[in-house]
């Protein structure tokens, strides 16, 4: 982070192991070449947002 400028949060990391009907998965499918990596690298990617926050108070400016 430059200065101050941007922050960065996450929200709905209770999704990570769930598939697209809200079902849980095994987190062990996760693993590097396992069924479910790419689905879980997808959810936590849209999971993590970037915002400014000048004056690092945690909320976006």
């Amino acid at each position: 982070m430059g200065k101050g400028k941007t922050g960065m949060g996450t929200r709905g990391g209770n999704s990570w192991f769930r598939d697209a009907n809200g079902a849980l998965i095994d987190p062990r499918s996760a693993n590097k070449g396992g069924a479910n990596e790419n689905l879980v690298k997808s959810n936590i990617r849209t999971s993590i947002e970037g915002f400014e926050d000048d004056d690092r108070d945690g909320v976006e400016d």
